[in-house]
C-alpha cells in the first residue's frame, strides 16, 4: 500500500516526518509487514543530508590543512578546531530549547557556522603567539592574550548573534514552498553564543595542554635519537 500526501502549508519534512514516525513506533506490525518513507521529497531529502554531512567533512578538513600552513604547526589548528565541536553542541542546545527540527537548512547554518568560529581562536591563537615571540612567559602570555582579545571577539561575535535573531523568528522561506531560514538563523546564533563563552574559557587551557604535548613529544624525539638538550646559553644539557 502507497501512501500519497502534500505538506500542510509552513510545515518542513522533518516536522511532518518526526510527527508521523512518533504514533508509529507504538504500534507493533505482524511479521512480514513494515513501513517506509520512501520516494518523492523524503528521499530527496535524505540524499540532500548525506551530501550536506560530506561538505561538512570536507569544510572541516580544508579549515584545519589551511590553518596548519599558516601556523606551520599541526597543535595549534586543533586547539582553535576545539571551537567548532563546542559550536555544534551550542547548535543542539539551541535547537532542543527551541524544539525546532534539524535540517538541510540546518547543516548550512552549520557550514556558517565553522567559518566564523574558527576566526575566534584564529585570532587569539595568534595574539598569544605574538606575545611569546616577543619573549613573554607562556602562562603569562596566555592571561594576557585572552584578556585583550576578550572585548573584539565579544563584540563581533555580539553583532553576528543579533543580526540572525530577527531571521530566527520568523517563518520566512526559500521561495514559495521550500525550506525556512529560521533553523539556519538559529543554528549560528546558538553556535556562536555557545562556543564564544566556552571558547573564552577553555582554548586557553587547551592551547597549554597541546603546547606540553609538543615540548614532550619533542623531548622523547630527542631521547630516541640521542640528541642533547640545549639550554638558554645554548649549551648542551644532560638528561
Amino acid at each position: 500500500m502507497t501512501i500519497k500526501a502534500n505538506l500542510a502549508e509552513k510545515v518542513t519534512m522533518p516536522e511532518a516526518r518526526a510527527a508521523m514516525e512518533a504514533p508509529r513506533k507504538a504500534m507493533s506490525f505482524p511479521a512480514g509487514y513494515r513501513y517506509t518513507f520512501d520516494g518523492g521529497d523524503y528521499q530527496n531529502d535524505g540524499e540532500a543530508m548525506n551530501q550536506m554531512v560530506f561538505n561538512l567533512v570536507i569544510a572541516l578538513v580544508m579549515i584545519y590543512v589551511v590553518m596548519a600552513a599558516v601556523f606551520e604547526s599541526l597543535l595549534f589548528p586543533a586547539a582553535i578546531m576545539s571551537g567548532v565541536l563546542f559550536s555544534i553542541f551550542g547548535v543542539f542546545w539551541l535547537f532542543w530549547i527551541t524544539g525546532t527540527s534539524f535540517g538541510i537548512m540546518s547543516f548550512i547554518g552549520i557550514l556558517v557556522l565553522m567559518g566564523v568560529v574558527v576566526n575566534n581562536g584564529i585570532v587569539m591563537i595568534e595574539h598569544i603567539n605574538n606575545l611569546r615571540r616577543r619573549g613573554t612567559g607562556r602562562t603569562q602570555a596566555l592571561v594576557e592574550g585572552s584578556r585583550e582579545r576578550l572585548r573584539p571577539i565579544m563584540m563581533t561575535m555580539g553583532t553576528a548573534i543579533l543580526a540572525m535573531v530577527p531571521i530566527s523568528l520568523t517563518s520566512t522561506t526559500m521561495f514559495s514552498d521550500g525550506p525556512p531560514y529560521f533553523p539556519m538563523a538559529r543554528a549560528i546564533a546558538g553556535g556562536l553564543a555557545f562556543s564564544t563563552v566556552v571558547s573564552l574559557l577553555f582554548l586557553p587551557t587547551i592551547y597549554a595542554i597541546l603546547d606540553d604535548m609538543s615540548s614532550g613529544a619533542a623531548a622523547l624525539v630527542r631521547r630516541a635519537l640521542g640528541v642533547p638538550k640545549v639550554g638558554p646559553t645554548g649549551a648542551a644539557l644532560e638528561s
